[in-house]
């Protein structure tokens, strides 16, 4: 479990009590209204045209901004039990390559960055799988041996 703007995993048994916490130490980010703003409407200039335009615009108007962004916004675990963090990109548009926080058994492994447009389903034995769509929604899987850096 990951809420909030701290960087930090819970890991709870089936009972729910806490197995485990990992915290990796990086500032929280403050989120701004007008990238709140800017975010939205670069959503409606993709596609979203009349009514459907007027709702976000709407949404946006009506919406607490909190303080900060979500340290993340997925988690996956590998057969090992590593912990995967996918870090929060506030910006759908963003051209950065995405980044997870590697964790396992108290320790912080380091990051990983993979290939823009990739949704990661699977990661076991050194390798991640995903799948992705090209510019026809086509979609193709792909998979990417994880090579680890220097230490």
């Amino acid at each position: 479990m990951a809420t909030g703007p701290d960087a930090e995993v819970s890991v709870r048994d089936a009972d729910g009590s806490l197995v485990a916490r990992y915290r990796i130490a990086r500032d929280r980010r403050a989120v701004a209204e007008s990238k709140v703003t800017q975010i939205i409407e670069s959503l409606v200039e993709l596609g979203q045209s009349g009514a459907g335009a007027a709702v976000w615009r709407e949404w946006r108007d009506r919406m607490e901004v909190p303080r900060y962004e979500p340290a993340f916004d997925r988690l996956l675990a590998d057969r090992d039990g590593t912990l995967w963090a996918r870090r929060f990109e506030s910006d759908p548009l963003s051209a950065e390559l995405p980044t997870w926080d590697v964790l396992d058994t108290g320790v912080y492994l380091g990051s990983v960055s993979t290939p823009g447009g990739l949704t990661v389903l699977s990661i076991s034995d050194g390798l991640l799988a995903g799948a992705y769509r090209d510019e026809l929604g086509v979609e193709y899987v792909s998979v990417h041996r994880v090579v680890r850096g220097e230490r």
